[in-house]
C-alpha cells in the first residue's frame, strides 16, 4: 500500500493501460458487437477490460469466440526520452480527510517506459479469421491516439500495433482439440510516467508569499520594516512564485516586488 500522508497516486501506469484496453475495445466493438476484450498475465487472473479492470472467472465469458485477449509481455524504460528533472507539476488529489479535493504542486520529471504488449484475436473458423483481420486492419492501418484523466490533468497516450503470426490447427477431424483460429498481433505503448520528489510535495496555496518582513541596509544605514508589507505579484489572484527544491530545502525564486 502506498504511504496515505504522500498526496500523490502512483497509478498513472494502470490508468493508461486501462484507457488503451478501452480505446481497444470501442473500436473493436464497433464492428464486431459484445465483443469480449480481457487483459491477463501468467500465473493470474483474467480482467474484462471496461471502465476498470474487472476480475472475471466465468469461463462462458473468456472462452468464448470470436474473443481478444490481451497481455503485458514486457516493460522497459526508455532514457533517452526523460525530460528535466526541475519541471513543475500542479495536479489535483483527495487525502480522504474531509476536505475533497485540493490542488497541490510538486517537482517531477517525466520517465518514458515501453510496454510491450500481445493481442490475440480467437476466432471461431477460418471463414471468420479472415473478417476479423480485415476488422483489425482499422486499428494497423494508422496511428492510435487516446486520452485519459490523471490527478485532474487530461494526458495523452498512444500505441502502434502490427500483426506477428497466425494460429491455424490441423484440418485432420480425427485428432480433437479446438478449431479456433487465433490471430497475433504486438502492440507497443509507451508512456511518459510522471514521477515527483516526495518532499516537494505541497499545497499550492502554502506556496503563496504575500508579505516579507525585513532589514534592508540603504546608504550604509540599517532600514528595520516592521509591519509593513511588501506585495510580490502585480495583483493579489497572482499565484505565487515557483519552489526550488535543494536537498531537502524548498528555496522561493523568481521574485518580482511590486
Amino acid at each position: 500500500m502506498i504511504n496515505s500522508n504522500i498526496a500523490y497516486s502512483f497509478n498513472q501506469c494502470e490508468l493508461s493501460i486501462q484507457a488503451m484496453c478501452a480505446y481497444i475495445k470501442l473500436k473493436l466493438q464497433e464492428l464486431v458487437p459484445n465483443l469480449p476484450v480481457f487483459i491477463m498475465n501468467s500465473g493470474d487472473f483474467s480482467f474484462l477490460v471496461g471502465k476498470k479492470f474487472e476480475k472475471t472467472d466465468n469461463k462462458e465469458v473468456y472462452l468464448k469466440t470470436p474473443r481478444v485477449v490481451l497481455k503485458i509481455e514486457d516493460i522497459q524504460q526508455n532514457s533517452s526520452e526523460d525530460t528535466n528533472q526541475y519541471n513543475r507539476f500542479i495536479y489535483k488529489f483527495d487525502k480522504g480527510d474531509g476536505l475533497g479535493e485540493q490542488v497541490y504542486t510538486a517537482v517531477v520529471r517525466r520517465k518514458a517506459y515501453n510496454f510491450q504488449i500481445s493481442l490475440s484475436f480467437v476466432s471461431p473458423n477460418f471463414i471468420e479469421a479472415l473478417n476479423h483481420i480485415e476488422v483489425m486492419a482499422t486499428l494497423t492501418a494508422h496511428d492510435n491516439v487516446y486520452t485519459y484523466e490523471f490527478l485532474g490533468n487530461t494526458c495523452q497516450g498512444a500505441f502502434s500495433i502490427q500483426q506477428s503470426g497466425n494460429e491455424i490447427p490441423s484440418i485432420d477431424m480425427g485428432q480433437g482439440g479446438t478449431r479456433n483460429i487465433t490471430t497475433n498481433y504486438m502492440l507497443e505503448q509507451q508512456i511518459h510516467v510522471i514521477v515527483p520528489r516526495p518532499e516537494s510535495i505541497m499545497l499550492l496555496s502554502d506556496t503563496e508569499i504575500n508579505t516579507v518582513v525585513d532589514d534592508i541596509v540603504v546608504n550604509g544605514e540599517n532600514n528595520h520594516i516592521d509591519n509593513e508589507t511588501i506585495n510580490l505579484y502585480e495583483d493579489d489572484t497572482t499565484k505565487s512564485p515557483y519552489i526550488d527544491v535543494v536537498g531537502n530545502d524548498k528555496r522561493l525564486r523568481n521574485f518580482k516586488f511590486k
